[in-house]
C-alpha cells in the first residue's frame, strides 16, 4: 500500500518505487505488483530538466553573450548552449558550452559567436536525450503481454516541470497500445531541440523529432507539455517532418508547439497526425510556425473532436482526408472542430482538403493581413455553424477576406458572420454555398452557386434532401437530414 506522504517515481519492471515527500528519500520497493499503467519519472533515469531560455540575448566580441534576464550562475558552466537570431532562424551563437560566467547578465561561450546581434533566442542546459529515452524504453519493457503489434501494460513517461534539451529522437511508439507522455503543463514542462539535432539517431524522415507515434498509440495519451523550437532553421538536405507526431492517439491535450523553424529552411512543422485522428484533441496549439505547416491532420477513421485547438501568429492548419472526401457516407469517419480560435494564422489559416462529414461549430477564425482564414478545396464538404470568420478590424486597409470555396467544394452554413475589409471578399465561392439562414456576409464573388435552404427535418412536408445538421438528442450528437422547403 502506498504511504500517504509518498508519490510513485518509477518501476524496475517488477516493483514500484516511491519517494517520501516529507523526508525526500526514496524508499525500498513496497509493492510486489505493478498497477497498469505504471509511471516512469524521467528524473529517476538521470534527466536534469534544467534547460532555460531567454529572448533578449546579445552577441558581442570575445565570445560574450549578455542578457538582462538570464540570471547566469557558476552552476551554468559546462552546460550546452546556442543562440538563434529570431528574425532569420540563423545560429549566431554556435552550439557549444558555457565556458565561464562573468555576472548574472554575462557569460563566455566556448564556440563561435557572430558579434553584433541582439534579440537572440539563447538556450542553455543539459542534454537530457539519453535519460528521456531510457525512461521510455523502461516503460516499453514493462509490458505485461508482448506480441508483434501489441504490448499491453505499457505505462506513462512523466516529465516534471522543467526544461529538457534533446538532440536526437527520445520517444518512439512502435507497438500498441503505446506509451503515454505527460508533463506538468504547457510552458511548465518544456522540450528544446538543438541546432545540431542528429537526424540519423532514430528519426524517420517526415515524422516527429521529439515523438514518433506512427506504429502505435491507439490507447495512449499525449499532453501537458510544450515544445519550443527556438526559431531554429534546419539546413540538413531533404529533411522534413515535425516536432511532435501523434497519429492515432485517443487523447491529445494541453500541448503547445511554438517558435518552429523559419521559412527558407528545410520544412520542420509543428504537430502531425499522418494517418488518423481517433478521439479528442483538447487545448492543442501551434504558435509562430514559419515552415510548411503547423498542424497537419490526415484522416479521421472514427468520430473525432478538436476542442479549443488552433494555429496562430503565421501558423497554418491543414485537415485532410476526413472520411476520404466521400460525402456523408455514414461509415463513422467524421471530425468536429469546436469552440476554437485561429488567431492571425498563415495563408490559408485553416484548410480542408478531401474532407466530408466535417463540421466547424462556434469557432473564431481570424486571418492575417492579405490571408484567407478558411479554405475549402474542390473535394471537401464542410458544415459551418455559429462561427466568426474574417480578418481583424485593424487590417481594414488590406485585401482581407474570409472564406474561399474552390470549384467542386461544398459549404453548408448557418448563423455565421463572414466579414471582409478593404477589397477583400467575404465569401469567394467557386463551388456551392448552401445558406441555411442566419448568416451575415459582407460581400461575395465567384462563379459558384449559392443555395438558400431552410432547415426542416420532417420529410413528409419538405422538398428535396439538401444536407444534414448536427443536433444533440438524448445527450448524443447526431446527424439529422434537412430538406428544402417546398
Amino acid at each position: 500500500m502506498q504511504p500517504p506522504s509518498s508519490t510513485i517515481i518509477g518501476t524496475d519492471g517488477k516493483n514500484l518505487y516511491w519517494i517520501d515527500q516529507v523526508k525526500g528519500e526514496q524508499t525500498t520497493p513496497l509493492s510486489p505488483s505493478i498497477p497498469t499503467p505504471a509511471w516512469f519519472n524521467v528524473k529517476s533515469y538521470g534527466a536534469k530538466g534544467n534547460t532555460k531560455s531567454v529572448a533578449d540575448g546579445v552577441s558581442s566580441g570575445s565570445n560574450l553573450i549578455s542578457s538582462a534576464t538570464a540570471d547566469f550562475t557558476s552552476a551554468d558552466i559546462g552546460k550546452l548552449c546556442f543562440g538563434i537570431e529570431m528574425a532569420s532562424g540563423i545560429a549566431r551563437i554556435a552550439q557549444s558550452v558555457i565556458a565561464s560566467v562573468i555576472s548574472p547578465t554575462e557569460a563566455i561561450v566556448a564556440g563561435g559567436v557572430t558579434a553584433g546581434y541582439s534579440n537572440l533566442k539563447f538556450v542553455w542546459g543539459t542534454d537530457d536525450t539519453a535519460a528521456l529515452k531510457a525512461a521510455w524504453i523502461a516503460a516499453v519493457n514493462a509490458a505485461t503481454e508482448t506480441s508483434a503489434f501489441n504490448q499491453n501494460g505499457m505505462g506513462v513517461v512523466y516529465c516534471p516541470s522543467g526544461g529538457y534539451m534533446f538532440s536526437y529522437l527520445p520517444f518512439l511508439n512502435s507497438a500498441q497500445p503505446g506509451v503515454s507522455l505527460l508533463g506538468d503543463g504547457p510552458r511548465k514542462t518544456v522540450f528544446y531541440p538543438t541546432p545540431k539535432y542528429n537526424f540519423s539517431g532514430g528519426f524517420t524522415n517526415g515524422f516527429g523529432m521529439l515523438l514518433q507515434n506512427f506504429n502505435g498509440g491507439v490507447e495512449n495519451e499525449i499532453g501537458n507539455f510544450s515544445v519550443d523550437g527556438s526559431n531554429i532553421g534546419y539546413t540538413a538536405s531533404g529533411v522534413s517532418g515535425c516536432l511532435v507526431e501523434v497519429s492515432g492517439c485517443p487523447f491529445v491535450h494541453d500541448l503547445i508547439v511554438e517558435n518552429v523553424g523559419f521559412s527558407g529552411f528545410d520544412a520542420i512543422g509543428g504537430i502531425y497526425a499522418p494517418e488518423s485522428v481517433a478521439g479528442l484533441w483538447q487545448n492543442v496549439h501551434v504558435v509562430a510556425c514559419e515552415t510548411g505547416y503547423s498542424i497537419h491532420i490526415n484522416g479521421a477513421n472514427t468520430r473525432s473532436v478538436l476542442l479549443n485547438c488552433g494555429a496562430s501568429n503565421g501558423a497554418t492548419f491543414t485537415i485532410q482526408n476526413v472520411n476520404n472526401g466521400t460525402s456523408y457516407e455514414g461509415d463513422g469517419g467524421a471530425l468536429t472542430y469546436l469552440g476554437s480560435l485561429n488567431d492571425e494564422g498563415g495563408n490559408p489559416n485553416l484548410e480542408f482538403v478531401n474532407c466530408s462529414d466535417t463540421t466547424i461549430i462556434g469557432c473564431s477564425l481570424f486571418g492575417n493581413a492579405d490571408s484567407t482564414p478558411l479554405t475549402v478545396d474542390a473535394t471537401s464538404d464542410v458544415s459551418i455553424f455559429g462561427c466568426f470568420i474574417g480578418p481583424y478590424s485593424y487590417h481594414s486597409e488590406t485585401n482581407a477576406g474570409a472564406l474561399v470555396i474552390q470549384e467542386g467544394g461544398i459549404v453548408r452554413a448557418a448563423g455565421n458572420r463572414f466579414l471582409s475589409y478593404g477589397s477583400g471578399v467575404a465569401v469567394n465561392n467557386s463551388g456551392t454555398f448552401i445558406d441555411m439562414g442566419g448568416n451575415t456576409i459582407t460581400n461575395s464573388s465567384g462563379s459558384g452557386t449559392i443555395v438558400s435552404a431552410a432547415a426542416n427535418t420532417t420529410a413528409d412536408t419538405a422538398g428535396a434532401l439538401v444536407g444534414y445538421k448536427l443536433e444533440y438528442i438524448n445527450g448524443t450528437l447526431q446527424k439529422i437530414p434537412y430538406y428544402a422547403v417546398s
